[in-house]
């Protein structure tokens, strides 16, 4: 950065924060949306760990 000159990502501010925000929100629905699709698979995997822990005690 020269000298007097002022870095452009402190100058944009709030617009700045307002674009990270937005991106944080994006990419946690896309999470939280994968989550919701893929229950099935979630399921099937605790199940197969239920049935697993069951046979080790036996």
């Amino acid at each position: 950065i020269r000298e007097n000159q002022q870095s452009i990502l402190l100058r944009v501010g709030k617009l700045l924060q307002q674009y990270v925000v937005n991106n944080y929100v994006k990419i946690s629905t896309m999470q939280l949306r994968w989550v919701r699709d893929n229950q099935k698979t979630f399921r099937a995997d605790w199940y197969s760990g239920v049935l697993n822990a069951l046979d080790a005690n036996t």
